[in-house]
């Protein structure tokens, strides 16, 4: 059973709501701060659970999105905290299913470092998938149905877009 009314699920269901909101904005800056403040709403939802590892990996994340919007240039930034979450993840490893949380730091260091807002929604649709089927391995089941919206908000904005692109190239 989803225990909706825990600090963990309120922060959880905070961070979706602004992701599906980052797949229909169209500047790579608006959506990266959407982004940052998620990513914020997960460390908190970490903290409140106990879950060192997830609020250490979290906050690199959090930084890594920083410096992805404002230092674009300087990737090896992101790459550094990308190798420490690595480090983090495989030092807590649990079993083969946490490949998929690296495959989702991964996915998300790729798109903060970005330049264009649909590659950016593309590696968060990526990562989104990533990490819904980390929750379903580790029996976290909010962690999937966040994550589904999320890939459900992706994979619609890409359909609206690809209408807007036929309607263009049709004129």
């Amino acid at each position: 059973m989803i225990d909706i009314y825990t600090p963990e699920f309120i922060f959880g269901l905070l961070s979706t709501i602004l992701i599906v909101v980052c797949m229909f904005l169209k500047t790579r800056e608006n959506i990266l701060l959407l982004k940052l403040g998620a990513d914020v709403s997960w460390v908190l939802a970490f903290v409140v659970q106990g879950a060192i590892s997830g609020t250490i990996s979290m906050f690199f994340t959090a930084v890594r999105t920083f410096c992805g919007r404002n230092f674009v240039e300087y990737k090896s930034i992101g790459f550094c905290l990308w190798l420490l979450s690595s480090i983090i993840t495989c030092y807590f490893w649990s079993g083969f299913y946490d490949i998929f949380s690296l495959l989702g730091l991964t996915f998300v260091t790729i798109a903060v470092y970005l330049k264009k807002a649909q590659r950016v929604k593309l590696f968060f649709i990526l990562s989104s998938i990533s990490w819904g089927f980390y929750g379903y391995f580790i029996g976290y089941f909010e962690l999937i149905i966040f994550e589904f919206f999320i890939t459900f908000a992706g994979f619609i904005n890409m359909y609206l877009k690809a209408g807007e692109t036929a309607k263009v190239l049709s004129q």
